[in-house]
């Protein structure tokens, strides 16, 4: 058997779903947009799914692909106006961050939520590296482009256009999802 006889993987985007995520590294940091304002950078990938269907084979059976591995990332921008700030904030608590939140009632406000995240940016960032969430991805294709000229990208073997993709997230959730 020669190199031609081995099938290349086909790279597959990852359909807009809910997927289980694990947090790699965090970085506390100003927003660009308002350097007053502050954010966790999240660097995450999917992990624990079940395969997903991405279109039909030729004999009417699912075509699936494993959506493990894909790098993502995510901006927590910790303000009030942030609707995922009390999920980030109970998946900091269930990861070792519960004394954090001790002084907290049904009167604190998201901003004061926030604040204390601010606060103990290291104590919260020390906590969610690892941890596992649920979320929802979101996926943009994009032509690859030649930066000078403007013109796609070709792929040299198949005269294709190349495509890359772009990964968000959008909501987060307090438990993981459930493959079956």
């Amino acid at each position: 058997m020669g190199l031609q006889d081995i099938q290349k993987a086909e790279s597959k985007r990852l359909p807009s779903d809910i997927y289980n995520l694990r947090i790699l590294e965090t970085e506390y940091k100003a927003t660009k947009k308002d350097p007053e304002k502050f954010m966790f950078a999240l660097d995450m990938e999917t992990t624990g799914n079940g395969e997903v269907p991405v279109g039909v084979n030729e004999d009417g059976t699912p075509n699936m692909i494993d959506p493990n591995d894909k790098k993502v990332k995510n901006w927590m921008v910790l303000n009030e106006n942030n609707p995922d700030l009390l999920n980030f904030a109970y998946l900091v608590e269930q990861n070792g961050g519960a004394a954090l939140f001790e002084s907290c009632s049904k009167d604190t406000s998201l901003q004061e939520l926030a604040d204390i995240m601010a606060q103990n940016s290291d104590v919260v960032a020390q906590c969610i590296k690892g941890a596992q969430l649920s979320a929802r991805i979101s996926c943009e294709e994009s032509p690859q482009m030649n930066e000078a000229t403007g013109e796609p990208l070709l792929n040299p073997d198949t005269g294709e256009p190349l495509v890359g993709y772009r990964y968000t997230v959008g909501n987060i959730f307090k438990n993981l999802r459930q493959w079956a």
